[in-house]
């Protein structure tokens, strides 16, 4: 069924409106993605989000100037949104505590492997 390609000013006006602010909204996650989560991607994963971000700031030229500064200006709307990496316990070891899971981990292996952590 054929859609009728008389639509009013208000019509076009609400489907330009709505268009403008999801390609603000994707436009906002492909900059997310490259600005805080391209440590996490493969190269060529990287390689795509940087030609997706080139692209959505392009389109941003041609779309209205308050929808463009707020895609561009995400962290504005998501500022909670940063890419956080905890750090592993064995990251967080000193040289002493290194020293003696070494010295553990040798002996069990000398002594053979059993439950690690309740065997002493």
């Amino acid at each position: 069924m054929k859609q009728s390609m008389n639509t009013t000013p208000e019509m076009q006006q609400k489907l330009q409106h709505k268009l403008s602010m999801q390609l603000m909204e994707i436009g906002q996650t492909i900059l997310e993605l490259e600005d805080s989560y391209m440590q996490c991607l493969s190269r060529q994963m990287q390689e795509k989000v940087h030609v997706a971000a080139d692209n959505v700031l392009e389109v941003a030229k041609s779309m209205t100037d308050i929808t463009a500064e707020r895609m561009v200006n995400w962290q504005k709307e998501k500022p909670d949104r940063k890419f956080k990496r905890t750090s592993e316990a064995w990251e967080k070891m000193s040289s002493d505590q290194k020293s003696k899971w070494n010295h553990d981990v040798s002996r069990m292996m000398k002594n053979g492997f059993c439950n690690f952590y309740t065997h002493k």
